[in-house]
């Protein structure tokens, strides 16, 4: 009994790893940033100019992100974070670290919603994140 509840659980979680590792929507009803709650759905709500930005990864997914530029005149001049949030919820939910990072450090700022999450199209995996950030870096190296 033993030797078959090891197998089981081993089995079960090499099934649902994906499942267990990435968690686009941390409460039911939070898929988007529009669900979230308030002063976490867009950078707008904080006060911060940004700009909806939607990429196509090189496996044919369209990622949305958002790009926020550095406050003031500094743009151009200011350097750009590529921001990679973590395995749950959407980018709403890092609404106050983007103001943060905007604020303290005048930086530009291209925060990205992995497929599967938030407004981004597709299923999420880790070949899949990679290409994702690939597309991100890209659109960074030619607009930003």
């Amino acid at each position: 009994i033993i030797v078959g509840g090891v197998v089981f659980f081993a089995v079960n979680l090499i099934m649902r790893q994906e499942s267990m590792l990435y968690v686009p929507c941390v409460m039911p009803g939070m898929q988007a940033p529009e669900d979230n709650p308030k002063g976490m759905r867009s950078p707008a709500d904080k006060g911060m100019e940004f700009e909806d930005v939607y990429l196509d990864t090189v496996d044919g997914v369209r990622v949305h992100c958002w790009f926020m530029p550095a406050p003031g005149d500094e743009r151009k001049a200011a350097p750009t974070v590529l921001f990679l949030h973590a395995n749950a919820g959407n980018i709403g939910l890092r609404v106050p670290n983007f103001k943060e990072l905007n604020v303290r450090l005048r930086v530009n700022i291209l925060a990205l919603d992995y497929r599967g999450y938030g407004r981004s199209e597709g299923s999420p995996s880790e070949e899949g994140i990679i290409e994702d950030a690939l597309a991100a870096w890209r659109w960074l190296r030619t607009a930003a």
